[in-house]
């Protein structure tokens, strides 16, 4: 079974990230399907597209768009899975919908997408910041080949990125933001923020 155009993918676990271990107990910390921040962003590859070259493989772990695994609610109110399903445990997956494979053990980006982790707000003490994070300024954990190959970014390097166009993640355990690479403007490794 092969696509022409599109993944195959399955998730890995369960479709919502709902429970946590609190007191060696699965607590439910959230029954809204509503949320887009409890669905599983995890997939595993089963199969890549007819005429695919690129760096992803069947096996490797992916990091995928919020809505794939989302039960929805139609125009009736019937739950309903997301335009992804295809049968059982399968979804279809457009190459543009995979953020980041993860193979033996290394995350790297996938096509155009970086993902930067934000940095504690640096405090200036004649003025008082809510603001727990510098806005627009972080650090890039995972460039995109890009970036690497044309603007010499590599991880760890601090930049400055575009209002608007951080989405938030959590891989392994850490806050990211995934983005475009277009949307890192500023290196800062020479600069005081």
């Amino acid at each position: 079974m092969r696509s022409p155009y599109n993944f195959i993918v399955s998730p890995l676990g369960d479709n919502y990230n709902n429970t946590k271990k609190i007191g060696g107990k699965d607590v439910i910390i959230n029954t809204s399907l509503e949320s887009a921040k409890y669905v599983n962003r995890l997939a595993v590859v089963i199969e890549t597209p007819h005429h695919y070259n690129g760096d992803v493989k069947p096996g490797d772990i992916v990091v995928i768009h919020h809505n794939v695994f989302r039960t929805y609610h139609d125009m009736k109110g019937r739950q309903t899975k997301s335009p992804e399903f295809f049968r059982d445990d399968l979804y279809i997956l457009s190459p543009e919908r995979i953020y980041l494979y993860k193979r033996n053990g290394i995350w790297n980006s996938h096509l155009n997408y970086c993902f930067v982790k934000p940095i504690a707000t640096i405090q200036n003490e004649s003025l008082h910041i809510v603001d727990k994070e510098e806005k627009h300024v972080g650090i890039i954990v995972y460039p995109s080949k890009n970036q690497i190959k044309n603007l010499n970014l590599n991880s760890g390097d601090m930049v400055a990125f575009t209002k608007n166009s951080e989405y938030e993640f959590e891989i392994d355990d850490l806050k990211m933001y995934r983005m475009y690479d277009r949307d890192v403007v500023i290196e800062l490794n020479n600069y005081v923020v």
